[in-house]
């Protein structure tokens, strides 16, 4: 199996990567053997997660509101649209 990934060796010597699924998770190394090591554990370890949260994980909807609304107290949020709520669907 190949896993695509993004490594570079930092500033101060160290190679940081990521798997390209999950570029929030970043891990680092002194040597690049030992960061492929590390990449393919986060990747069982993400596997695991994922398996885990399927059986938790619902699917829905978000209602957004089409004109700000006033937070709490009469203060106004902005100019973007705002949370309604959601409709669940699965």
């Amino acid at each position: 199996m190949e896993i695509a990934c993004t490594y570079w060796e930092a500033d101060d010597g160290l190679f940081v990567g990521y798997l390209n699924d999950y570029p929030d998770h970043l891990t680092q190394s002194h040597d690049l053997a030992e960061l492929e090591d590390m990449l393919a554990d986060l990747y069982q370890i993400r596997q695991e997660e994922e398996k885990r949260l399927s059986q938790k994980r619902k699917t829905g909807i978000l209602g957004m509101a089409s004109q700000p609304t006033a937070a709490v107290g009469g203060k106004p949020f902005g100019e973007r649209a705002w949370f309604n709520g959601f409709g669940r669907v699965g």
